[in-house]
């Protein structure tokens, strides 16, 4: 049996010293120290908030200005 990745879209901001990061889908935030963990940050968000694998999360992160 093959799993399907759920799909998300996720953009980000630098708020200070941090990356802002938000999931409007879920209304669920996080924040990341670099814009490179934004994606990675952004999947265990998803994952801790659905309860599932983050292995099983598409995301994708726009970096706002």
């Amino acid at each position: 049996m093959t799993l399907t990745k759920q799909s998300y879209v996720a953009t980000t901001r630098k708020d200070g010293d941090w990356w802002l990061i938000e999931v409007p889908e879920l209304d669920a935030v996080g924040q990341a120290r670099s814009v490179t963990e934004c994606t990675t940050v952004a999947r265990e968000i998803i994952g801790l908030w659905l309860d599932i694998e983050p292995e099983m999360i598409d995301v994708t992160v726009t970096v706002e200005k």
